[in-house]
């Protein structure tokens, strides 16, 4: 490998129709812009030491531990590739990386402990793969994490209430996975937070009362859970809600009225309330653009 590649800083893979190039033609191209990478990641890649930015598709075989000595990555793009395998074990060379993307791949295994040395990491999406085990408990570490998706895997287990340390967090998506157990009340001090969705799982007990806190938030979905007890009034102080997802819970009593003083909300979801049905106020203008009560 050249002088020139060691160098390298900029790895831009970008898809292109015109061209794919494999990771071992590298070291005799020195224009690497537009083009599709294909074939598997070679251990080789970890010698290029000054690379910052790394993204491609149409890859597939598994992610090299040498990946993880490139001390200067800020930025890992594997999404939308064929990868299989696990997340490398040892990922504490990457240390500078501040951008993680593994979405959509095949990806079993957990989530390895060694998530805590990447103290940069400001958004991770691990998104629609098949890792399993519990979520890391390291992941509360992160404290300039912003964002974080995991959903649609095969997460077991009790949501970490270490996520609750996470304040610069502004988005969460567990969906779609098979954890369990009440909803941590330490979530609700993700004050930032604007995204939070935790539907498809098996999630009980009731909404805590921490979530009060949760102002800021866009989004906020919990169906298809066995959550009980009555939806909270502090919903109405949630000024900047959009879409409100109940459905498919165990939720009784009334649709709280302030609910339908939320000027910013348009979509509203609730179902399968234990008592006759939920109690609409008697003078409402049906303003959200998708209201579901079924």
């Amino acid at each position: 490998m050249d002088r020139f590649v060691r160098s390298l800083e900029l790895l831009n893979l970008q898809w292109s129709p015109l061209m794919k190039m494999r990771f071992d033609h590298i070291a005799h191209n020195s224009n690497l812009y537009n083009n599709q990478l294909s074939g598997g990641i070679p251990s080789t890649l970890g010698q290029l030491q000054h690379l910052k930015y790394l993204s491609s598709n149409s890859l597939t075989g598994s992610i090299p531990p040498s990946l993880t000595m490139l001390r200067n990555l800020e930025s890992l793009d594997l999404s939308s590739n064929d990868l299989d395998g696990t997340i490398p074990s040892n990922l504490k060379g990457l240390q500078s990386l501040r951008i993680l993307y593994l979405s959509q791949n095949k990806l079993t295994g957990p989530i390895p402990d060694s998530i805590r040395y990447c103290t940069n990491l400001t958004v991770f999406y691990a998104d629609r793969n098949y890792l399993s085990g519990t979520i890391n408990e390291n992941l509360g570490t992160l404290s300039s994490l912003t964002y974080l998706g995991l959903f649609y895997n095969s997460l077991s287990g009790r949501i970490p209430k270490e996520l609750g340390e996470l304040s610069a967090l502004q988005y969460l998506a567990l969906d779609g996975n098979d954890l369990h157990g009440e909803l941590p009340k330490e979530l609700g001090n993700l004050t930032n937070l604007r995204i939070l969705y935790l539907t498809a799982n098996n999630f009980n007990g009731t909404l805590p009362t921490t979530y009060e806190h949760l102002t800021n938030l866009q989004h906020f979905g919990v169906s298809g859970n066995y959550l009980s007890g009555p939806i909270p009034d502090y919903i109405g102080k949630w000024v900047n809600l959009t879409n409100l997802i109940l459905i498919g819970n165990n939720f009784e009593g009334n649709l709280p009225a302030e609910t339908f003083s939320l000027t910013k909300l348009e979509k509203l979801w609730v179902s399968d309330v234990n008592n006759p049905g939920i109690s609409f106020p008697q003078e409402v203008i049906l303003e959200p653009k998708y209201l579901s009560s079924v």
